[in-house]
């Protein structure tokens, strides 16, 4: 489980760089990021029956998600990646 997986990498792991240059903070900020994009999308398919672009820019929205886990503790960046899950079951 990816959420177990950052989890267990505590506060300072989380923050140390991955071999591609991210945090793993951002990584979990990014992958939220979409996740949420993604519900929202497929929310709206649901209701609508019409397939809907994501309208962010991907590589914006990627810079975006970094610099908003830039600034969020490694608790609201988890917190964000939980609140995402469970809106989703």
């Amino acid at each position: 489980n990816f959420r177990l997986a950052l989890m267990s990498l505590g506060e300072s792991g989380i923050d140390a760089k991955t071999s591609v240059g991210w945090t793993f903070k951002q990584m979990a900020m990014h992958c939220a990021g979409w996740e949420d994009l993604t519900v929202t999308r497929l929310r709206a398919l649901r209701e609508t029956g019409k397939p809907a672009t994501s309208g962010v820019d991907t590589d914006e929205f990627n810079a975006r998600m970094a610099r908003e886990a830039d600034v969020s503790s490694a608790e609201a960046t988890l917190a964000r990646c939980l609140d995402i899950d469970r809106s989703i079951h």
